[in-house]
């Protein structure tokens, strides 16, 4: 129908010509039209051309084309506030554009769920196909928020039924300001405070990553800095012992290597789990050794001040 109303606003816009039979050159006629200045040639004794009066388009153009629109909207299965994000006429209250939204969500629930078993069976197809020829080690390089390169390997030993979970939130309900006034909820009730009622800086930066902000806290927080070393210790444990830095924030370190150490990884590998085991210990004895120094310190500076 669109098609059809343009091709009779070009009609309406470029003319239709009348000629007397013999009278001009139509196909020059028709190649360059009567533009601006033209002089016409005509036979002499004939009528001249002229343009045929146009008519206005008529209204069932208009009204075939938004009963077609309607139509497809409601083939679609959503309302005008999702297609249109307009609120109908007839709806005032709060309440009922909630349930015209849910009802929204429930229509295009079947193509969400389509989407999603898509996915899983792509994913499903890709882990096959690892499983099936990643026989040996293969080397990834990976590059996190700040630029950061890191190389990782697997082979298809490292995947198993264990190491899969399927995602049951929908897409469609978790928007990202669902989320966030999910997250502001949290946040009046205290849930993310630690026994001191603060937020550590940690979960800062966790809650500007739910919130969509980006890691703000990350190139300026030590905390995460050193977590990710102590995750990188852990990578490299799995081959090779690894020693300790006397710069490592050791609670930090002990946290992160007990978290390995207690996994699934060390509880079948005996020769892993000793040598996180004892890299834990060496942290422990410089986390003490820190403390001594530090007590040392603070004495040495209270004497220094009872002698003024």
């Amino acid at each position: 129908v669109k098609n059809r109303k343009h091709e009779y606003m070009n009609r309406m816009a470029v003319g239709v010509f009348a000629v007397e039979d013999g009278s001009v050159d139509t196909d020059d006629l028709q190649e360059e039209g009567l533009p601006p200045g033209k002089v016409v040639v005509y036979r002499q004794g004939s009528t001249p051309p002229r343009v045929i009066s146009p008519t206005h388009v008529p209204s069932e153009f208009s009204q075939e084309e938004e009963k077609l629109l309607n139509e497809f909207v409601m083939i679609s299965g959503v309302s005008e506030v999702t297609t249109y994000s307009q609120v109908p006429s007839n709806v005032a209250s709060g309440t009922a554009i909630s349930l015209l939204l849910e009802q929204d969500d429930t229509r295009i629930a079947l193509t969400a769920d389509s989407l999603r078993e898509c996915i899983k069976r792509i994913g499903k197809h890709v882990l096959r196909l690892y499983r099936q020829y990643a026989k040996v080690p293969r080397v990834k390089r990976i590059t996190g928020e700040n630029g950061e390169v890191e190389i990782a390997s697997f082979c298809a030993g490292n995947i198993d039924s264990e190491d899969i979970v399927f995602d049951t939130v929908s897409d469609i309900e978790d928007t990202l300001s669902a989320r966030r006034a999910m997250v502001y909820d949290l946040l009046k009730l205290g849930l993310f405070a630690d026994e001191n009622g603060k937020l550590s800086t940690s979960t800062k930066a966790r809650i500007f990553e739910i919130l969509g902000f980006g890691n703000w806290e990350d190139g300026r927080n030590n905390d995460e800095m050193h977590r990710k070393k102590a995750l990188k210790e852990n990578m490299d444990m799995l081959k090779k012992v690894v020693p300790c830095d006397f710069y490592d924030d050791h609670a930090i370190h002990i946290a992160e290597h007990v978290r390995m150490c207690v996994s699934s990884k060390c509880t079948q590998n005996k020769a892993l789990r000793d040598r996180v085991a004892e890299h834990i210990a060496k942290h422990t004895e410089l986390l003490g050794f820190k403390d001594n120094v530090n007590l040392l310190e603070s004495k040495l500076e209270k004497g220094t001040d009872n002698e003024r």
